[in-house]
């Protein structure tokens, strides 16, 4: 399948009022690819998918689909005219029809035998052909939301947006049906756009990331670059807990309170990012105290001190005990940052 793009944002921007909600915004969707669009509450990120989705004008920047313009200074084409699908966070049924009329409910313009079809294939796809002529209040939340999903493909849209799809569901189900809807969409040849604030959940579901934050992508790019490379210490949070201590760069060579570490910046101050696994405990190292261990299950988590600075690890087995340790950086899961 190709990777190249089928929808393009070049620049959008929109405020409200005196509030900027998407500030110079460019990103890129490609077909059968997942890509989640990851920050927290109040960042833009559903801004983006309305403006995607034609429910808004954008006040800058364009829009286009396969080459063709869908918002910009030149005029704004209306949703019903775009060929993308929606599912929002409520998942919006229509209460009044069984699960099969739902799921056909956007193609009542094919001849039946062909919506029939077409219908079951997707209800067969998303696990729920036992479901077809259940009522949506009769639905789980996985349901109603694999229900929602399967309705916005039947049209067999370019470019299918998915607004905090997870957000109802808690623990064990949430999982699980994530499991399934990653299932169902394997097959669809549509652009998938997935927002969320859960940085696991878009580590785990996405083919790529777009990191934002107050109304800017701060960073695009596949998981393991943006996990492994960030452009920035605000990137770098918006994907898990990182210790940042500062460092001091002289000659190649960058000298922190946990050790030391081959530095490809210009002399003088730094800061170092650690991500948990970046750091370890050692027989032998930079001399640290441990302040704190906590049993997380398979792991335990450590905090060590270390000329006034903080880091956190984690260690696989049991918790080490209070007091003087060692540590060593793994160079390959550290980043540096120039400045302090």
């Amino acid at each position: 399948m190709s990777d190249a793009p089928i929808l393009t944002i070049a620049h959008a921007g929109k405020s409200y009022s005196r509030h900027v909600a998407l500030d110079d915004v460019s990103l890129a969707l490609a077909p059968g690819r997942i890509t989640c669009l990851l920050g927290p509450s109040g960042c833009g990120k559903s801004t983006l998918l309305r403006l995607i989705a034609g429910l808004e004008p954008a006040d800058a920047g364009e829009i286009a689909m396969a080459g063709a313009l869908l918002s910009s200074a030149a005029g704004h084409v209306p949703p019903e005219q775009r060929d993308i699908g929606l599912v929002f966070q409520d998942f919006a049924l229509f209460p009044h029809l069984d699960v099969t009329a739902n799921v056909g409910f956007g193609i009542a313009h094919l001849a039946r035998a062909e919506r029939a079809e077409r219908v079951a294939a997707l209800l067969e796809r998303f696990r729920l052909s036992h479901r077809a002529k259940a009522w949506p209040h009769t639905l789980s939340g996985g349901e109603q939301q694999r229900v929602a999903i399967a309705r916005a493909l039947a049209r067999d849209p370019a470019v299918l947006l998915l607004d905090e799809p997870f957000s109802g569901l808690d623990g064990d189900l949430r999982a699980e049906v994530r499991r399934q809807v990653l299932d169902g969409l394997a097959e669809t040849r549509a652009a998938v756009l997935i927002v969320t604030h859960d940085p696991e959940e878009a580590m785990l579901m996405a083919d790529a990331l777009a990191l934002m934050r107050d109304g800017r992508v701060l960073q695009a790019g596949t998981p393991a670059e943006c996990y492994a490379r960030p452009v920035s210490i605000e990137a770098a949070r918006l994907l898990g807990q990182v210790s940042v201590v500062p460092a001091v760069v002289r000659g190649g060579v960058a000298e922190t309170p946990f050790g030391s570490l081959p530095a490809d910046l210009p002399d003088g101050a730094a800061r170092l990012m650690l991500r948990p696994e970046a750091l370890a405990l050692a027989e032998a190292g930079a001399p640290v105290t441990v302040t704190a261990a906590r049993l997380g299950g398979g792991f335990s988590e450590i905090i060590v001190e270390a000329e006034g600075a903080t880091a956190s690890l984690r260690h696989a087995g049991g918790a080490p005990p209070i007091g003087r340790g060692f540590v060593r950086i793994d160079p390959a899961r550290a980043r540096l940052f120039a400045g302090s």
